[in-house]
């Protein structure tokens, strides 16, 4: 697992599919490409709901796609970028939280 913190990366994979409750959504695979976590992926997920499409579009602009394919998001893989890192913690009430 990559540490929490804010990594130079490049999108290796992105792949257009739907998401466990239904919503349509965008995986982007990372790959960092300095430092300590050289070469360590991790993998982002960008949402086309009426409250996130502008974020997501965003993202994938900021990564170098040309805004006109939206099965293989041409361009997606063209810019190094700065990625931040959080781990989030889930546990019902009685377990032990479990990071993603």
């Amino acid at each position: 697992m990559i540490p929490a913190g804010t990594y130079i990366a490049r999108a290796i994979k992105a792949s257009l599919g739907e998401s466990a409750n239904g919503k349509e959504q965008v995986s982007i695979a990372f790959a960092v490409s300095q430092g300590e976590q050289k070469g360590q992926t991790i993998t982002y997920y960008g949402y086309f709901t009426d409250g996130a499409a502008k974020i997501t579009v965003a993202a994938l602009v900021a990564l170098g796609w040309d805004g006109r394919d939206y099965e293989g998001f041409a361009g997606f893989d063209s810019n190094e970028v700065s990625i931040v890192v959080e781990h989030e913690s889930y546990a019902k009430p009685g377990e032990e939280p479990t990071t993603k």
